[in-house]
């Protein structure tokens, strides 16, 4: 077990760095793992975490805090009526196989790869919020039939899983 001073400093740095995610998705207007990501990969390589594992951290850290927050979320929609549930059921095993496998994915990439995907993903992401009446990012008027609905409910939470968000922006015009 380590020394309690290395906890405190541990327990200190995290939530200072809660606090900056914070800011910084209310600054900008989105959240989750678009902000936690890169503020943990901040936040640990000061606290020493060795380059390696630092990014591995860092997703796990941020899907560890985005689950909690969206099963909250889900009740507080489902309770205004804002959750599409047909699609909901149609995505249930989709979308979480997406997400096993990206953390399968996860273990066995590098650090640089993570990196890599985490920027090109999230770049993309922001192009389509920079950019949202651009027809080009509209693939149809209507959700496609199975099994390519499944297939989209895959991709969606392999591409989440892997930069450790939490799917909104990929699922939501």
């Amino acid at each position: 077990m380590p020394p309690v001073s290395e906890i405190v400093q541990l327990v200190v740095l995290l939530a200072v760095a809660g606090c900056v995610a914070g800011f910084l998705a209310g600054l900008f207007g989105i959240g989750g793992g678009a902000v936690l990501v890169p503020v943990f990969y901040q936040a640990f390589a000061m606290a020493g975490v060795d380059e390696s594992i630092r990014m591995k951290l860092c997703i796990g850290t941020s899907l560890a805090i985005i689950i909690p927050t969206s099963l909250r979320s889900f009740q507080s929609h489902y309770r205004r009526g804002a959750v599409d549930m047909t699609l909901l059921r149609q995505w249930v095993i989709a979308i979480p196989l997406g997400a096993i496998i990206s953390a399968m994915v996860i273990a066995y990439a590098p650090s640089d790869v993570l990196r890599g995907a985490f920027a090109v993903i999230t770049l993309l992401i922001g192009l389509k919020m920079l950019y949202p009446k651009a027809s080009k990012w509209r693939l149809g008027e209507d959700l496609p039939k199975n099994p390519l609905l499944f297939g989209f409910g895959w991709l969606i939470g392999l591409l989440s899983g892997l930069i450790g968000i939490g799917g909104e922006r990929s699922t939501t015009p």
